[in-house]
């Protein structure tokens, strides 16, 4: 781990925020190295829940019931730069699938999804070292990090970026089929 020392950051926590395809996970993982930070992408919550509802082959037109379920049935660790669900290490692959971002995003919209996974992103990062991305993170889950960034991103390049992911994304399809 690099020494950081000459920063000191280790009682901090680094907030970074941003639209979808501004570089905030690339930029964040390389910071996070070089800082000696630990890499948080608080957007995963979301995709936990969305595969945990879906390994529960629930209706997704009718989200309420089982929405209500998850909150009670669902917990979420984060250790060692892995993340529990259930007390199971989950399988990072399925997280960024199509089908599970896709499922996620209609969770996140969810009022008490949210205030549950900022609960827990909270309980994680109180003991500080963390550079955290994603949703709502300089406002909501942690406004009170000593260091706050904002990444933007030009609507071309935003565009060109998703282009890619999503032909990449329609590869893994083919070859997986």
């Amino acid at each position: 781990m690099p020494d950081n020392t000459i920063l000191n950051l280790k009682d901090y926590n680094l907030a970074m925020d941003g639209p979808s395809g501004s570089g905030k996970t690339t930029c964040g993982k390389k910071m996070a190295e070089i800082l000696g930070l630990v890499f948080l992408d608080t957007g995963v919550f979301y995709r936990l829940c969305a595969f945990f509802l879906e390994e529960q082959k629930i209706d997704w037109e009718n989200l309420s019931g089982a929405i209500k379920k998850m909150l009670k049935d669902f917990s979420v660790e984060f250790k060692e730069n892995k993340f529990y669900l259930n007390g199971k290490v989950a399988n990072q692959k399925k997280l960024y699938e199509f089908d599970i971002e896709k499922k996620a995003r209609i969770v996140a919209n969810n009022k008490e999804v949210r205030k549950k996974i900022t609960r827990l992103c909270r309980k994680i990062i109180a003991s500080k070292n963390f550079l955290l991305i994603g949703r709502d993170t300089t406002s909501i889950i942690a406004p009170d990090a000593e260091i706050k960034i904002y990444l933007d991103v030009s609507l071309k390049e935003q565009s060109k970026r998703k282009q890619k992911l999503f032909n990449k994304e329609k590869s893994e399809i083919k070859t997986s089929e």
